[in-house]
């Protein structure tokens, strides 16, 4: 095939792929194939989409509004020890707090409390002594006292023995339910499995297992849930007095958005009721009615169903009064315990206790605590009041998908954009509209997202194709047309050598001098003078009176002459912001706005990408002038492909890599622009930050520099000017990712050190090879720097620094600015280890011993 230029055509190959394009069927068999395969792997952003579309009907349904007085909920967190001066108060008041409630007979009680601990009562061993010794030689001599010290002992003992007690008020209380734990840690022991398996569903009819089988499963929603790490069941003596145990587990979707409470959870394969599906069924049919799970849609409570939503969970209504209080009657334990409530409140009633508040989800009507979410669906339970997926919805779903296809593929192509577009619009807000009907006036969740999505994606793909068809066909219809779009597409790439050859085969009109006068102000920004005056050349010898071409033109050539050295080459390790410059420079496709400083390669500036029209920061290097001319090749090599693995560094607090290139034997890296300041700025002793704040700031450095040394690239320069800081949002970047290993030989500037010795590490210093625990060593001194105004290590020479660094200990940084913990002193002096095999061996670590660190200042009121 003939190579495509400038005055020539090849239009059988662009037709060819026209053809193909063509085929509608084709773009949205393929978009319909991509939506499904979305659909079942559960792809996050078509998840939110359906959650959102969810969470709106749900507002707009009149089921928001009502009355749930049947719930009372109890909030415990005002009850603790320190209030009354008691070690013991927390279960004593609880046990308390139950006595009441079992005087009041309620329908049942939900005990949401971690009561997984024994409470050990200090002296209690030496009542069992004391009956030890009545029980010996005194029973011989004297039976009637022993007999009374023994009575007295254990008198005294139950007394004092709090987990007895409350053991005792669990099993006077009527209808009680317990909550377990969830756990990773600690595996279950033989007597709490024994407990647990009285409560496994035997009726449960286990889901297909096949490929096809999980696939309905994954198109349906509903997954089987997968298996609990391990539970923590409360203590044996508070377990076996309840009538029940059960997990509170609530089903965060992928948008973090809690819709809905699992009322099945799973453990070693065997199925278990959850808290809420327990205390639903006594409120429901008692403890004699049993549970069954019907094939995967829906489960039996006595003559009751409930059906399953995604995650085996209950998708519950959200209930709330007129005026926006809670729909529930809320109360405190102190309020209960002295005396302001009658027990006769709870007569009858659901009571919810537990701590609330600690822990909030975000729900579709707000933050909520765990006490109110699971009031909520208790609710919905017993009001028969919640939201469904009937499995014919699947169906339909997939019917409207391929309604949708049959509309892009038959209609869209034959009738004409502006109707379609109006008929398409249509469609969309009817399968919009039925979603949010159907949630609202039948509770009922049709999901019409992804049919919509579909639809909206299609037809913008095949308008968009056809329009390009059209275009293009004109394009071709006409050669100088051709040539005109191919050298503006030159242009537009950066190739303005070829956009120049193509635009001198346009004919000689002023819109075609247009074209050339355009490139002549690009070449200019490329500082590419000479040719500039070429192209102002041309113009005038077209038409001499044209614009200001005559003048620019001389202005052109006076420039090249400035600029240009006895070697011919440009001054590359100048400013590219040149005097008497009118046009804005660039480098690549960037626009050269402000120099922002000077960095350890080059000059920095401030650029703008305009093709997407984002601010970047462009930071410099002068291969040329850095680097001898046979060694060029090499180190040009190196710098692109330390570039390209900077680039591959997606990380939160790691400066972001858009580009790197070569423009007139200046190479550059286009990079995040990032507001705020370097932390060389917060170094002085009147500047420096909190304790609390250098901590969260090393522990996301650490976290950072532990990404990068997974994917294998040591940062070699870690110090504060290399941390970008900004101040209003308390986030941190590090920059100049690989410039290090960058320059790290070949350098012509002999005596220069690599990066900056003050923070280099010990093997670095002596030239050995380095990994990641360099850049901890680094960051250790960085993290000194910023408490203390000092550098760990100073001398006047060299040499001098090499000697401490390698051989000398650092100073006690508590010694050097109060108010800092031991363990900070700690964590410096351990990423300071003159052997690195005695440091952190990674900044995960690092970044561990910081946050355990900083928890602990918090909690002493150092923070």
């Amino acid at each position: 095939m003939a190579k495509v230029g400038c005055g020539e055509k090849n239009a059988g190959s662009d037709m060819g792929k026209l053809t193909f394009m063509k085929q509608s069927w084709f773009v949205a068999g393929l978009l319909f194939v991509v939506l499904v395969l979305a659909r079942a792997s559960q792809l996050p952003v078509l998840m939110k989409i359906e959650g959102a579309l969810y969470d709106t009907g749900l507002h707009l349904s009149h089921r928001i509004a009502g009355a749930a007085d049947d719930i009372v909920i109890i909030d415990i967190n005002d009850v603790s020890p320190v209030e009354t001066d008691n070690r013991f108060s927390l279960r004593q008041q609880l046990s308390e707090l139950l006595h009441i409630l079992a005087s009041a007979r309620p329908k049942a009680v939900g005990l949401m409390l971690p009561l997984t601990g024994s409470q050990p009562v200090p002296g209690l061993e030496y009542f069992d002594r004391f009956e030890e010794i009545a029980g010996g030689l005194m029973a011989k001599r004297m039976p009637k006292t022993s007999a009374r010290i023994r009575r007295l002992a254990k008198e005294a003992a139950a007394a004092l023995d709090i987990d007895r007690q409350l053991a005792l008020a669990i099993r006077n209380t009527r209808n009680i339910y317990l909550a377990m734990e969830r756990s990773s840690a600690i595996p279950m022991d033989e007597a709490s499995a024994e407990i647990l398996s009285r409560y496994r569903i035997r009726e449960f009819v286990p889901a297909g297992r096949g490929i096809l089988a999980r696939l309905r499963h994954r198109l349906v929603g509903v997954e089987p849930p997968a298996d609990a790490p391990s539970f923590r069941l409360p203590l044996p003596e508070f377990s076996k007095q309840a009538s029940g145990i059960g997990d509170v587990h609530l089903v965060e979707h992928p948008d973090s958005v809690v819709r809905g409470v699992s009322l099945i959870s799973r453990y070693q394969g065997q199925y278990y009721p959850s808290l809420v599906l327990q205390l639903g069924k006594q409120l429901l049919v008692g403890k004699s009615g049993k549970i069954a799970v019907e094939a995967d849609r829906q489960i039996r409570v006595g003559e009751h169903t409930l059906p399953i939503g995604p995650g085996y969970e209950l998708l519950p209504a959200f209930y709330a009064k007129e005026n926006g209080q809670l729909p529930f009657v809320r109360l405190t334990s102190n309020e209960i315990l002295s005396g302001k409530v009658s027990a006769s409140l709870f007569r009858n009633r659901i009571v919810l206790a537990g701590y609330d508040g600690s822990q909030t989800f975000q729900t579709p009507v707000g933050q909520m605590g765990r006490l109110e979410l699971t009031a909520h669906a208790l609710a919905s339970i017993l009001n028969e009041d919640f939201y469904k997926r009937p499995l014919a919805f699947v169906w339909i779903e997939l019917l409207l998908m391929l309604l949708v296809a049959a509309y892009l593929v038959i209609v869209v192509p034959k009738v004409r954009v502006l109707p379609t577009a109006l008929i398409s619009l249509i469609l969309l807000f009817v399968l919009l509209g039925s979603e949010q009907y159907l949630l609202i006036a039948r509770q009922s969740w049709l999901q019409a997202g992804m049919p919509a999505m579909f639809l909206l994606l299609g037809y913008l793909t095949l308008a968009a194709q056809r329009i390009y068809r059209t275009q293009h066909l004109k394009h071709l219809a006409d050669s100088a047309y051709t040539n005109r779009e191919l050298g503006l597409s030159y242009q537009e790439q950066g190739r303005l050598d070829k956009a120049m050859a193509c635009f001198r085969k346009l004919p000689p009109e002023d819109a075609s001098l247009e074209l050339v006068y355009n490139l002549a102000l690009d070449f200019e920004r490329k500082r590419k003078f000479n040719k500039a005056a070429a192209a102002y050349e041309h113009i005038l010898k077209l038409n001499p009176s044209f614009r200001d071409a005559q003048a620019r033109k001389e202005k052109a050539e006076q420039l090249e002459q400035n600029i240009m050295l006895g070697t011919g080459k440009f001054v590359a390790s100048g400013s590219l912001l040149i005097e008497g410059m009118d046009q804005v420079p660039t480098l690549g496709r960037y626009e050269v706005i402000d120099a922002l400083g000077k960095g350890a390669m080059g000059i920095v500036y401030l650029g703008r990408d305009p093709t997407i029209d984002r601010t970047v920061a462009i930071k410099t290097l002068a291969l040329s002038q850095e680097f001898e001319e046979e060694e060029l090749l090499e180190v040009r090599q190196r710098f692109f492909n330390e570039a390209a693995a900077a680039g591959r560094l997606n990380h939160p607090n790691i400066v972001t890599i858009y580009d790197a290139g070569e423009d007139h034997d200046l190479a550059y890296i286009a990079m995040e622009y990032i507001e705020g300041k370097p932390l060389s700025a917060y170094t002085k002793p009147e500047s420096l930050l909190p304790v609390a704040d250098v901590m969260r700031i090393m522990a996301d450095a650490a976290g950072a520099l532990d990404y990068a040394h997974q994917q294998n690239i040591v940062h070699r320069d870690i110090k504060p000017a290399n941390i970008m800081y900004n101040e209003a949002n308390k986030n941190i970047k590090l920059t100049d990712f690989g410039i290090a290993r960058i320059t790290s030989s070949s350098r012509t500037k002999t005596g220069v050190i690599l990066g900056t010795p003050s923070f280099m590490s010990p093997e670095q210093m002596a030239g050995k090879p380095v990994d990641g625990r360099s850049d901890i060593f680094s960051l250790g001194a960085t993290m000194f720097f910023l408490l203390t105004g000092q550098r760990p290590f100073q001398a006047e020479s060299i040499a001098a620094l090499s000697y401490q660094i390698m051989t000398e200990k650092h100073p006690d940084v508590t010694k050097l600015r109060e108010g800092i913990p031991v363990c900070v002193r700690n964590i410096i002096d351990k990423a300071l280890h003159k052997d690195h095999e005695k440091r952190y061996q990674s900044g995960a670590a690092m970044r561990r011993a910081i946050l355990r660190c900083l928890k602990n200042m918090e909690s002493n009121g150092d923070s």
